[in-house]
Formats: C-alpha cells, sequence, structure tokens
C-alpha cells in the first residue's frame, strides 16, 4: 500500500482569541471611535466607522490583512514608486580602461552578494557565495536524481524515508547548518545542440522519410524544448558558528571548512535517497547559475566562451524595473510567487510532477529549510499548546463557538509532538515559483501555465505583489525566503 503524507501549515499566532498585536491594535481604535461618536449622538457614524475598522482588521485582500499589506506598500514607495523603482547602472558611462573593465554592481536587493573563490582537497576550484548583509556563507551542489516516478510506491516512500533521514541528520542539536534549499530549474534548451546531436548520430540517408520525420520532430520541439537543473544550496551563518570557524582558521577559510565537512558528512545520506551528487560549482559555475536567473535563455556554452573578467563585468543586469507585479532585468520579465498553501489532505509521494514535470516554461522552484533543535522546537510546541488552551478558554467565555480549523491546529501541535519524539527533524520552511517571459504577455501565458500544473499539484500560489524585488532573490542559492 502507498502511504500517505501530509504536510505541515504555516501557524498563524496571535495575542488575543486568535488576533495578531495590529489587529488588536485597530479593533481598539474602532471601539474607541465607536464609542465617543455615539456620545455625541452619531450613531449611523459610529457604525460605519467600526464597521471600517474591523474590515481593516480581519478582511484579508490577497491574502493579507491591513496591517501586512501596510509595510509592502510603505517600502515599495521607498524604492521608487514614482520612477516606477528603475534603477540603471552607472558602469556603462564609466568606460573601460587598459588595466580593467568596467564591472557592474548588482541590483539593490543584493548589495552585499559575491562569489568566494576557495580550493578544496585535490587542488579542486568550488565557488562558494558570500551575503554580507545576511552575514552567510552558501556551498552550491548540483545533483541528480533517479527516475522516481518509474519506481513503483514502496520504492518512492523508501527514498522519501532516506530523504527524513538527510534532513534528520542537520535538524540535530548545535548544527551549524542555517539553511538547507534545493532550485529546480526549467530552462530552455540549446535547439542547435539538439540538430548537431542529431547530425553526429543519425545514420538514415538524406531524402529519406524516416530522416525527413526525425527533421521535422526536431524543428516542432525546438521552441518547447527544455533542459531540468537541480541544486542543492547548504548555508552557514556566521554568527552560529562563530567559534568553529575561528578554530578552523577564521574568516572564508574557516567558513568554507565547515560547510566542506557537512558536505561529506552527507553525502552517503544523499546516495541512499537515490540522490546523486554530480559536482561542487566551480566559481564560473556558481556565477553562470546567478546569471541565467536573471537571463534564463543564457546556455551554458556561452558562459564558457566568456574570460573569467568578462563573466565578473557581466554578471549582474545593467538595468532593473521593479513594478508592482513583475521585475524587469534587462528586458527579461520575471513574476514571483509564494507557495501559500500545500495540500491539506494526505498526497502520494510524486504530487509535484505536475509543476516540475509538466511545465515547459522558464521557471524555477525553490524550497528553503531551516533545521530547528529539537529540545527548543518541543517547548515551542509546549507553549503553543497551552496558549491555544487558554486562547480557547477565553473564547468559550466571550461566546465564541469551537470551529474545525482551531480544533485541526490543536491536532497538528500533537501530531507534531509525536514526529519529534520519533526522532523526526523539525524544521521550518517556504517555497517560491518564479517565472520568467520574454515580454509581458508571454510572462503572463506562462504564469497561467505555471499556476494550473500548481492546481493539479495541490498547491495555492499568491503573486508577491509590490516584493518583486527582494522575492527574486528566493530564486538564487542564497538561502534566502525566512524571516
Amino acid at each position: 500500500m502507498v502511504r500517505g503524507y501530509k504536510l505541515g501549515k504555516a501557524q498563524r499566532t496571535g495575542i488575543l482569541v486568535g488576533l495578531r498585536g495590529p489587529q488588536v491594535f485597530l479593533v481598539l481604535i474602532g471601539i474607541m471611535g465607536s464609542v465617543i461618536l455615539m456620545s455625541q449622538a452619531q450613531i449611523f457614524i459610529a457604525i460605519l466607522f467600526i464597521t471600517g475598522v474591523a474590515s481593516l482588521a480581519m478582511v484579508p485582500v490577497y491574502g493579507r490583512n491591513f496591517d501586512e499589506w501596510l509595510p509592502v506598500l510603505l517600502a515599495f514607495a521607498a524604492r521608487g514608486f514614482g520612477k516606477r523603482g528603475k534603477v540603471i547602472s552607472p558602469a556603462p558611462a564609466e568606460g573601460h580602461t587598459n588595466k580593467k573593465k568596467s564591472k557592474i554592481g548588482p541590483p539593490p536587493a543584493l548589495i552585499g552578494i559575491s562569489v568566494v573563490e576557495a580550493t578544496v582537497a585535490g587542488n579542486r576550484e568550488i565557488g562558494v557565495i558570500r551575503d554580507k548583509k545576511a552575514n552567510t556563507y552558501s556551498l552550491v551542489i548540483k545533483v541528480t536524481g533517479t527516475a522516481f516516478t518509474l519506481i513503483d510506491g514502496g520504492e518512492q516512500d523508501q527514498k522519501l524515508s532516506e530523504w527524513g533521514t538527510f534532513l534528520a541528520s542537520l535538524a540535530r542539536e548545535n548544527s551549524p547548518i542555517h539553511r538547507v534549499q534545493w532550485l529546480e530549474r526549467a530552462l530552455p534548451e540549446d535547439s542547435e545542440a539538439l540538430h548537431n546531436y542529431f547530425e553526429e548520430a543519425v545514420q538514415v540517408e538524406a531524402g529519406s522519410k524516416l530522416r525527413e520525420s526525425y527533421e521535422d520532430l526536431l524543428q516542432y520541439a525546438a521552441p518547447v524544448s527544455t533542459s531540468h537543473e537541480i541544486y542543492l544550496v547548504l548555508t552557514i551563518a556566521q554568527g552560529k558558528v562563530a567559534r568553529i570557524v575561528k578554530e578552523l582558521g577564521g574568516g572564508t577559510k574557516g567558513s568554507v571548512e565547515v560547510l566542506m565537512k557537512e558536505f561529506h558528512g552527507i553525502e552517503q545520506l544523499l546516495s541512499g535517497a537515490g540522490i546523486s551528487v554530480e559536482k561542487l560549482l566551480s566559481p564560473q559555475e556558481v556565477k553562470m547559475l546567478i546569471k541565467s536567473t536573471f537571463a534564463p535563455e543564457l546556455i551554458q556554452r556561452n558562459a564558457n566562451s566568456m574570460s573569467k573578467e568578462e563573466m565578473n563585468a557581466k554578471l549582474w543586469p545593467t538595468a532593473i524595473e521593479n513594478n508592482w507585479k513583475y521585475l524587469c532585468t534587462d528586458g527579461v520579465y520575471h513574476a514571483t510567487f509564494w507557495v501559500a498553501e500545500w495540500p491539506r489532505t494526505e498526497v502520494a509521494g510524486d504530487f509535484l510532477i505536475p509543476l516540475l514535470l509538466q511545465t515547459r516554461s522558464p521557471r524555477t522552484v525553490s524550497v528553503v529549510m531551516e533545521p530547528l533543535p529539537p529540545a527548543k522546537t518541543i517547548r515551542s510546541i509546549e507553549a503553543k499548546r497551552t496558549s491555544l488552551l487558554a486562547d480557547e478558554t477565553i473564547r468559550q467565555r466571550a461566546g465564541f463557538t469551537a470551529t474545525a480549523r482551531r480544533e485541526r491546529d490543536a491536532q497538528e501541535l500533537v501530531q507534531q509532538e509525536v514526529e519529534l519524539a520519533d526522532g523526526h527533524g523539525p524544521y521550518r520552511f517556504s517555497a517560491y515559483v518564479t517565472v520568467s517571459g520574454n515580454d509581458l504577455d508571454q510572462l503572463e501565458a506562462l504564469v497561467s501555465e505555471v499556476e494550473q500544473a500548481s492546481h493539479q499539484s495541490r498547491l495555492i500560489l499568491r503573486r508577491l505583489y509590490g516584493e518583486q524585488d527582494s522575492s527574486f532573490a528566493t530564486s538564487l542559492p542564497l538561502g534566502r525566503g525566512l524571516k
């Protein structure tokens, strides 16, 4: 019998009957204002006032309440609402010299990001991403998987169990790992590569109907063919591993040593989950990964033709427009979505297949996970259960009836305690989908395709209006996406 899986959902905590602090504040303003108005015999206005304030506090718009929209609106305005958020690099106007090429800097949301070159055992050069703002280092691992959809349900469950063992190994007490991220990218395939391979491998004489049939197929498939890439990213935070890093040499050297120790410790666990480590990315490959996220049509052979200096100079886009609905980088349009809801019922282990394999649009699926200390998580769950019981008592005294949602929340807390007792690794996680197109019409058409595939995977996507520049960073191997 195939095992079913149920995913956790976002926990919305409140300080009073399920309401957050800003909501309670708005309700109090509504009550005080209506009392003042009624004391002045303005009963109708008082009713309108408290109704309006209650709507601001309680009624969500596109999944967010007023108090959640307000910081988004203010931040979007601060980033240049009047200029439509346009940022143009000054590098082209600086010109070149005989000594160095003009270097384009990162966009505002990615200031402080750099690719550090490091030499590890065997004189291998790897690229490690340093996020100066978050004070983190990230190791990028290219991986491949088995034909998961072709194996039977029992074997799928075995692979997923091994994947759970891998995750649990990183969620131990005093783990140096700050974030774990996996990226699955669908990129336009190089149509010329298909034709070149056909010409090299074909053994059918020219002019035959069989050859013509193959050529017609290549011509039809070229615009829609895609390649899939999977990356696993391990991120450490300097504040969390400062002592260990110092013991290993400090700075970048010590940070790389910590990452490499964790990498060697998980290789065998990944193999058991049916995941093969293809390689650690070199500095050039890490830069290409970043650059091709901004420009998905860029193919690997173009990067290989660039010199080291050219890649450094052309790593970041020259012009960026941060629109309310999309991000435009050098003429390529991107829209980033948050996975607001996961399947509410049990699903099979391959429930993401429609999104991952049945979409032909250039897109990136990013899942960011943060391992939590088991002891601290148990205390947190116990505190949440106590708070939930106290909150329920207040609701009953105030005349509120029990709801199925609140009962389900209580059951999920109990289930989490059971899972921790069974040795499962506690995590908090979030997922994002970024879609890219060459123009706005194409972008919206591709967005519709991805939303349809997500619906088939029982996911609910929410477009991150007003946050497209910062949310785009979740599609890069930085471990971003959790606060």
